[in-house]
């Protein structure tokens, strides 16, 4: 600050001064000092002010909420109804020996009672039916058509390959080749059995093309001529688990493809 500014300043604090006013020396003196402690005083208080407002913001953002991302729960698998019906979208689980089965099941489609699923308002049935289910095989008939010859003996070896060349020996039924597979990272065949198209239920014993039986009791036959089942042989940890499709030349190619879908979502435990 000059002189002529400091008179200036020092005429506007002194409002009543007469015209002409003349500053003493020794008040210039100390004007000019008290101007450098206030303009000292000032910088000091200014840059406090913006330390102070720099910390205050950073509580206010310190202390403001910040929303946590919570992993989205896992739903539990529902557990297919022993009794059937039709079941809503979800994801399903079935237990079968020791293994538990985990699978998607898309919209249209029923519960089979037995440890699977079919299509809804069509079932298992000719000529366009379509199922899945899940099997663990104790032993197979020797002639599906022909039960009273009875199961093979000696029974059914424990592995993959065993239950495959069964199969393949299976009289009047007709197996493709087997390929190698993976089935939620298990190893196994794929292979497919069709009931051949000349057969008629009717001549059979008891009217079925029985095919297998399980340790259980159970068993699975087919519910006409011409009939698919697609199969994945595979070993889950020494259980030889079979993962069954079954169509018929008229099923619609979209559920077979569902039926697919279902089998690659399959999780074992």
């Amino acid at each position: 600050m000059n002189d002529t500014e400091m008179r200036e300043r020092l005429a506007d604090l002194a409002g009543d001064a007469p015209n002409g006013f003349t500053v003493p020396p020794s008040l210039m003196s100390r004007a000019r000092r008290r101007a450098v402690v206030t303009m000292t005083l000032a910088v000091v208080i200014g840059v406090a002010l913006v330390i102070s407002g720099i910390e205050g913001v950073r509580a206010i953002e310190k202390g403001r909420s910040k929303p946590v991302d919570q992993p989205m729960g896992t739903p539990s698998p529902m557990t297919l109804p022993l009794e059937g019906g039709a079941l809503e979208p979800g994801t399903y689980a079935w237990d079968v020996d020791s293994l538990r089965i985990t699978f998607d099941v898309p919209r249209g489609w029923a519960a089979s009672g037995g440890g699977g699923v079919l299509k809804f308002g069509q079932g298992a049935l000719p000529p366009s039916g379509s199922a899945l289910g899940f099997w663990t095989v104790d032993n197979v008939f020797i002639n599906p058509c022909r039960s009273h010859l009875g199961l093979l003996q000696p029974p059914v070896g424990p592995t993959v390959d065993d239950l495959v060349t069964a199969f393949q020996t299976q009289q009047e039924s007709i197996a493709s080749k087997p390929t190698d597979v993976t089935l939620d990272g298990h190893p196994g065949k794929h292979m497919q059995l069709l009931v051949p198209p000349r057969i008629k239920l009717a001549d059979c014993d008891v009217g079925r093309f029985r095919r297998w039986v399980t340790p259980d009791g159970g068993e699975r036959y087919n519910q006409g001529s011409a009939q698919y089942d697609e199969l994945w042989i595979v070993d889950v940890h020494g259980v030889r688990l079979v993962v069954d499709i079954s169509t018929f030349p008229g099923t619609p190619a979209a559920d077979h493809d569902e039926l697919e879908q279902m089998v690659a979502s399959i999780h074992i435990d």
